[in-house]
């Protein structure tokens, strides 16, 4: 029995041994003469090809996303989405509202005659967005443009990027309220 203990023991000493030399020995190697020390140099091991199974890429914001983005710390807008009353006007190269795509408003007013001014801020804000981020307007089709009625002086602006038309409304009548609105197609 004393031998079994005995055998046991001289197992467990060269383990012990074993496992000390091998810490040993690593520290050793981590060790650079100025005390520095240095991470391992990990073993190369085969790197695994990774197909994708589709076309990845980031996915777009939408049309509609972006152009509200631009518009929407302007004003306090009222949003119609999609407007019931599509307002857009074509312009003379052929551009016209494509009934295909919804429609996004924007609106705001009406005011009264103090806050035109305010329409007028408004107004020249958006067109200066607008022209930033793209926006190039169109020259007007029929029934385009700046006109005068029984309620005062209406403006109209039609404007078109990568396809698709942006409508531009504001009137400073007292009859009809001192308001403006957006339409755009996405």
């Amino acid at each position: 029995m004393t031998n079994q203990k005995g055998s046991a023991a001289v197992i467990l000493l060269i383990v012990l041994v074993v496992i000390l030399a091998g810490g040993l020995v690593y520290f050793a190697f981590l060790k650079k003469p100025g005390g520095v020390t240095v991470a391992p140099t990990p073993t190369k091991t085969a790197t695994p090809t990774i197909k994708p199974t589709a076309t990845s890429s980031p996915t777009p914001t939408s049309e509609k996303q972006t152009t509200y983005d631009l518009l929407k710390n302007i004003a306090s807008w009222k949003v119609e989405n999609p407007v019931t009353n599509v307002q857009i006007q074509r312009c003379t190269d052929g551009t016209k509202h494509n009934p295909a795509y919804k429609v996004m408003g924007l609106s705001f007013g009406p005011g009264n005659p103090d806050t035109t001014p305010s329409i007028q801020s408004v107004v020249s804000r958006v067109k200066n967005v607008l022209s930033q981020s793209g926006w190039k307007k169109c020259t007007p089709g029929t029934g385009e443009g700046n006109y005068y009625s029984n309620v005062g002086p209406w403006f109209r602006e039609t404007y078109v990027k990568n396809g698709k038309l942006l409508q531009l409304d504001w009137n400073l009548s007292m009859g009809a309220g001192y308001n403006m609105s957006v339409q755009f197609e996405y």
